[in-house]
């Protein structure tokens, strides 16, 4: 599977560039029209090819899970990607 290389986060609540690259974890979401994934990560690129790529393993344990079946119905280039903060 090719993931999009201009895959882009937008930074929500007052997050800049500099502060996703001095933490060593960030808060993440996919966004889709099944709904919205958050998470937290060192490196939310990828993380997010690991997700892509377990929707299309049927032998991986996420496979069936809410997430991975949102991704294979709307198109893992159909969400939206987010950084923020609490």
């Amino acid at each position: 599977m090719n993931i999009a290389p201009e895959l882009r986060f937008e930074l929500v609540n007052g997050l800049s560039e500099k502060d996703v690259k001095s933490n060593q974890y960030v808060i993440y979401a996919h966004l889709c029209s099944g709904g919205i994934y958050v998470g937290l990560t060192q490196d939310p690129i990828k993380r997010w090819q690991e997700h892509v790529s377990d929707s299309q393993n049927q032998d991986s344990h996420n496979y069936d899970d809410k997430f991975r079946e949102a991704i294979r119905r709307c198109g893992h280039n159909k969400f939206k990607h987010f950084i923020g903060r609490k």
